[in-house]
Order: C-alpha cells, then sequence, then structure tokens
C-alpha cells in the first residue's frame, strides 16, 4: 500500500512539475 502511495504521489509531482515547465514556457 504505501510503495503505491508514494508512487502515485510521484507521478502526481512530476504532473505539476511538467505544468509549471509550460506555464513558465508560455510566458
Amino acid at each position: 500500500m504505501l510503495k503505491i502511495s508514494a508512487r502515485f504521489d510521484l507521478g502526481k509531482s512530476l504532473k505539476l512539475r511538467n505544468l509549471l515547465a509550460k506555464l513558465l514556457r508560455g510566458q
């Protein structure tokens, strides 16, 4: 369970990072 939730959080943070990078590039 812990491993799965950790991976899920990691995927979330990576997605947020990608979104932030896209926003920064757009400006």
